[in-house]
């Protein structure tokens, strides 16, 4: 029961409950000794208990906190994509306010564990099913995920409202502190600028650095993002590519998050991204 106050109007007015209903609020209207919630009435005892715990706080602090309610409560911040050509077939849906669930198959087995550990850091829920040319190579497979994925981000992002657009994480990985840094914009402007100090770095047989960059720079033309990746320490590929996709995840949660001070605004001067 108090656990239902919480989130309700309360009021002795039939007035303001009306008011609590039209903004989305549940209704507490208290008549002692005994109370209407939602119109149902209590027994006199429960109200007894109720009445002694209800705070003062008006219906009109309420509907101000309203204000700051996210653009999330509105509209969920989902995509469903798929991307169908003679060399690749690739679906993708994508939850931007998850929980880091996911699901995922590439028939890369590598680039599975690194869209898990994107997934897992960004909490996002991400599902990812394709099928592609591999017996050629990864490449076509590769790229196309990226695009595809892209494309998810920014019909998800929809008109960009409320979002904090920019992005910024270093992560670290075992040996040698391997760290990258991944620094976005969400601008609606594509480009990746991917810089390594990394040299003699061993190119594993499955998934090289290369691959690695290839994937993004498609991602951030599917999104229309503009990207920074600097690689700035590292000996062992694995955990350089382990790095960047995570600290790439952590980056994109913080530039789709909701900033509820921007009430619902496009973050730009423009008016528009």
């Amino acid at each position: 029961m108090r656990k239902l106050l919480q989130n309700s109007s309360v009021s002795r007015r039939v007035a303001d409950t009306n008011i609590a209903y039209d903004s989305g609020f549940s209704s507490v209207l208290v008549f002692l000794p005994w109370i209407l919630i939602d119109g149902k009435k209590t027994s006199d005892a429960e109200a007894e208990g109720i009445s002694d715990s209800i705070e003062s706080d008006s219906i009109a602090t309420k509907l101000s906190d309203s204000k700051k309610r996210s653009i999330t409560d509105m509209k969920k911040r989902v995509a469903l994509l798929s991307r169908k050509t003679k060399e690749t077939d690739i679906t993708i849906k994508l939850d931007l306010d998850g929980k880091g669930k996911a699901k995922i198959g590439t028939g890369i087995g590598f680039l599975d564990h690194m869209l898990d550990l994107f997934t897992c850091h960004g909490l996002f829920d991400l599902n990812v099913k394709a099928k592609g040319d591999l017996s050629v190579d990864i490449h076509h497979t590769n790229e196309d995920i990226g695009i595809v994925l892209g494309q998810a981000f920014k019909k998800a992002l929809s008109s960009k409202k409320g979002i904090c657009r920019f992005g910024q994480s270093f992560v670290p990985m075992d040996e040698a502190l391997s760290r990258a840094r991944v620094v976005l914009d969400i601008s609606g402007r594509p480009s990746l600028y991917f810089k390594t100090k990394v040299k003699n770095l061993k190119a594993p047989k499955a998934y090289d650095l290369n691959d690695c960059e290839e994937f993004i720079k498609a991602f951030t033309l599917g999104s229309g993002i503009n990207m920074h990746v600097d690689i700035l320490r590292g000996k062992d590929t694995h955990h350089v590519l382990e790095s960047i996709f995570k600290a790439l995840g952590r980056a994109l949660s913080q530039a789709t998050r909701i900033e509820p001070r921007r009430s619902n605004k496009v973050p730009s001067t423009k008016g528009r991204l």
